[in-house]
């Protein structure tokens, strides 16, 4: 029997922050929200470590949380956490793995229903699971829909602390529930567990028939799509990147008109003058893009794409689109 040891190699409880913007839409009493990236990470473990992370102020998101949300081996826990997952990928592009809805979990570990009230849905609120299965309240204020993007207050750092927190006491709780009713969790954990994946490309419309097209020809009826004018700056980011392996410190330097020019730029001595003459890495990125844009037949892998565009904030946002209909490119596991 297993309760609690396979399911993740200390697992955590996990949960994320962001600004919505509410505004009137048309129509008598509607709205629309409008989200915002993703402001806050916070995450919890079983010997009591609480991090509350504001991603949104750094200037691209922690490789090492990175690490930890793509692990498959730990399990992160929380509720409505694949809704998580999913906005983290579409904000920064991580394919978070082994993440376990608590509702679902509740199923399993509560088979009789006594603590949750025979309910059978699977995405329960975090202040419901308190009730059953801690017999306490979880106060929600008016920090939830707060501004995540400034400076934390106390109050918002003690927000995000007790969400994780409650789910980290609400799942010890289930575990101790799957033990007493003698339930091997690992067996069953395909009913509670999901990850995030690549988004299936969408189809691509087969082209209307035409008169010229039912004549023969020799030209291939597949053909690559022409190459458009590439600007040698974006040609040279590319081999920087895909063929010299080179990091991004080094790129931005090398990029720099004022570095390959050192007369356009007089007096370069300290280490703060260097780091003006340095592009910025989402300038570097936009370079790389827009080589692989420009010129199809570039090859490209596109996980490095993706961990490239990781490397800044925004990045992943801006050029998120164009690396998705490169449906062909994305592969079926990474």
């Amino acid at each position: 029997m297993s309760s609690r040891s396979n399911i993740g190699s200390r697992p955590v409880a996990m949960d994320c922050e962001w600004r919505v913007f509410f505004r009137k839409s048309r129509g008598v009493g509607s709205s629309a929200s409008r989200e915002r990236r993703v402001a806050v990470v916070q995450v919890a473990d079983t010997r009591g470590m609480i991090l509350v992370i504001q991603v949104y102020a750094m200037g691209r998101f922690p490789i090492r949380l990175i690490d930890l949300l793509e692990n498959s081996k730990v399990a992160k826990f929380g509720v409505n956490i694949l809704n998580d997952g999913n906005k983290l990928f579409r904000d920064y592009g991580i394919l978070s793995n082994n993440l376990v809805e608590l509702g679902a979990l509740a199923l399993v570990a509560d088979p009789s229903g006594t603590e949750r009230s025979k309910t059978k849905r699977k995405i329960v609120s975090l202040a419901k699971l308190v009730q059953w299965y801690c017999s306490k309240t979880l106060e929600k204020g008016d920090e939830r829909t707060s501004n995540w993007e400034m400076e934390l207050s106390k109050q918002q750092l003690h927000y995000a602390a007790n969400d994780v927190h409650s789910s980290l006491v609400v799942y010890k709780n289930m575990c101790d529930l799957a033990r007493i009713h003698e339930i091997d969790l690992d067996k069953q954990s395909n009913l509670f567990t999901s990850s995030v994946s690549w988004p299936a490309p969408a189809p691509t419309p087969a082209p209307t028939p035409t008169h010229a097209d039912s004549q023969p020809s020799d030209t291939p009826t597949s053909q690559v799509p022409a190459k458009k004018y590439m600007h040698p700056q974006h040609l040279r980011a590319y081999n920087f990147w895909h063929i010299q392996h080179m990091s991004m410190h080094d790129m931005c330097l090398k990029l720099s008109l004022k570095a390959q020019y050192p007369h356009l730029q007089t007096h370069i001595q300290t280490q703060t003058q260097t780091q003006d003459i340095r592009l910025k890495p989402s300038t570097v990125i936009s370079y790389i893009v827009g080589a692989l844009q420009a010129d199809p037949a570039l090859e490209w892998n596109v996980d490095e794409l993706r961990k490239l565009l990781q490397m800044e904030a925004g990045s992943w946002v801006r050029h998120r689109d164009w690396v998705l209909s490169r449906g062909l490119q994305i592969p079926s596991s990474v």
